[in-house]
């Protein structure tokens, strides 16, 4: 059961963004509404002209080890279920969040 998924060369990561929480921290696996696996994002920054975004995407680089810059949600820029392209090839990003999640999925 894995966020992940390929786009050409790279990688987009299923993400259910958790705005104004009490802790800046990577969270459990959980199915959306089409019973797709979403990563749990829970920032601290409040989901208001794009601080929650910046927030999630700085969280994740830090946690991932991957270059902010590599980032882009490419789906629900305004939304809590996100779409974030990595430009980082699939198996490199599994790596990656298992490593930073202990293995969640």
């Amino acid at each position: 059961m894995s966020p992940i998924k390929p786009h050409q060369n790279h990688s987009v990561l299923y993400v259910w963004a958790t705005p104004g929480a009490a802790k800046d921290r990577l969270g459990e696996i959980v199915l959306d509404a089409d019973q797709h696996p979403n990563l749990k994002v829970y920032v601290t920054a409040i989901a208001e002209k794009g601080l929650a975004n910046k927030a999630i995407i700085a969280l994740l680089s830090k946690k991932l080890g991957i270059a902010k810059s590599l980032f882009e949600i490419i789906v629900g820029e305004k939304d809590r279920h996100k779409r974030i392209l990595i430009q980082v090839p699939v198996d490199e990003l599994e790596r990656s969040l298992k490593a930073a999640t202990g293995s969640l999925f």
